[in-house]
Parts: structure tokens; C-alpha cells; sequence
């Protein structure tokens, strides 16, 4: 109960004060509520901006959500709420991948901590995208960016922080981090079209 009513207040102190908010996390005062409250006020905010912004769609743009209304026989609210479930879905997938860069690198780099520790460095760190990313890709790539660059310093201060290293080791740890996301990615890309192409040959 309690972790639900301190949600709010983590979630202030990650994007304002986000040493105070790593040194919480350190002595485990911090929950996976904090994480739910941040994706349900994304969805949400994500939803309303949706909305907000429907009345500006072209009737050309109108009639494609109706055709893809009566192919999938679902309405629009059903349509957006999926898209906005397999966007989060994916979203946490890369934090996972992410999770095993952090603590790759981190083993590499002699810093301390778990893979635990390193996947609530790339979850409590992603909150600026939990709760603005759906916005910023419907708006500005500009945000999109800015958004990048707080979650960059967030779990930079984080590394520091729950891994017991310097700033300069916990920049390239963070920095590093991603290529564990792109080799996976890139792999998984490459089956996929090996396993499409080795079908096709053999029926």
C-alpha cells in the first residue's frame, strides 16, 4: 500500500530529482508501482493527445482508419488500444535487452550490482518515454530526442549510483548498453528473413 501511494512522489523525484530518487532506489524504498503509474499516464496522456488531435485528420486519412476498421471488424477505440498495448509491449522487450547490455558492460568494467539492479537502472531511468514517448513520436522528433537525452542522464546517474562506479565508467557503460539491443535485434531481423527464404525454398 504504501509503495502505491509513494508512486507519485517517485515518479516527481526521478524527473526533478533524480540522485535523491537513485539513492531511494539504492536502499530499495522504491517499487514496481512507480513503473505501472508512469505506463498508465503515458497510455493515458497518449490517448487524450489521440483525441485531441482527431479533428485536424483529413477525410482521406478518416476513410483509411475505416477500412482497416472493417477489415480487422474492430472500432477505432479497440484499434488504438491494441496499438497502444504492443507499443508498450515492445517498449519493455528493449528494456529487457537493455537490462543485459547495462550489466554486461557493467561485469566488464568491474562495476558492482545484479542484473536486477541493472533493470531498474533501464526502467526507472525510460520514465521520461514511459510517460511522454507516445506523444513525441505522434509530434515532434525534436521531443523524441530530448526525451532520449533524459533517459541517457538518468540511467548515467543511475549506473553511478546502484553500480558503485564513477561518472566517466557509468557514461560508457550506458553509452554501450544499446549495441546488446542492436546485435539482438539485427539477429532476430536475420533469422526471421533466413527462416521466410528457407520456407519459400523447400515448399
Amino acid at each position: 500500500m504504501n509503495a502505491l501511494l509513494s508512486a507519485p512522489l517517485n515518479i516527481k523525484n526521478i524527473l526533478l530529482h533524480p540522485i535523491n530518487f537513485w539513492l531511494g532506489v539504492k536502499t530499495g524504498k522504491q517499487a514496481l508501482p512507480t513503473l505501472l503509474l508512469a505506463s498508465l499516464l503515458g497510455a493515458g496522456f497518449c490517448f487524450i493527445f489521440i483525441m485531441l488531435i482527431i479533428n485536424t485528420i483529413t477525410a482521406e486519412e478518416w476513410q483509411r482508419f475505416g477500412a482497416l476498421e472493417q477489415r480487422s471488424g474492430l472500432p477505432f477505440f479497440v484499434l488504438t488500444l491494441i496499438g497502444l498495448f504492443l507499443g508498450y509491449a515492445l517498449f519493455f522487450g528493449i528494456i529487457l535487452l537493455e537490462s543485459a547490455g547495462l550489466r554486461f558492460f557493467s561485469w566488464v568494467f568491474g562495476a558492482k550490482g545484479t542484473w536486477k539492479t541493472s533493470f531498474r537502472i533501464a526502467a526507472f531511468g525510460a520514465t521520461p518515454h514511459l510517460l511522454f514517448g507516445s506523444i513525441a513520436l505522434l509530434w515532434s522528433p525534436l521531443i523524441s530526442g530530448l526525451l532520449s537525452l533524459g533517459t541517457l542522464f538518468l540511467q548515467i546517474h543511475g549506473v553511478s549510483v546502484l553500480h558503485e562506479v564513477n561518472l566517466m565508467k557509468a557514461a560508457l557503460i550506458t553509452i554501450l548498453a544499446p549495441l546488446i539491443v542492436m546485435v539482438t535485434l539485427l539477429l532476430g531481423a536475420f533469422l526471421f528473413v533466413f527462416t521466410i527464404v528457407m520456407i519459400a525454398a523447400f515448399s
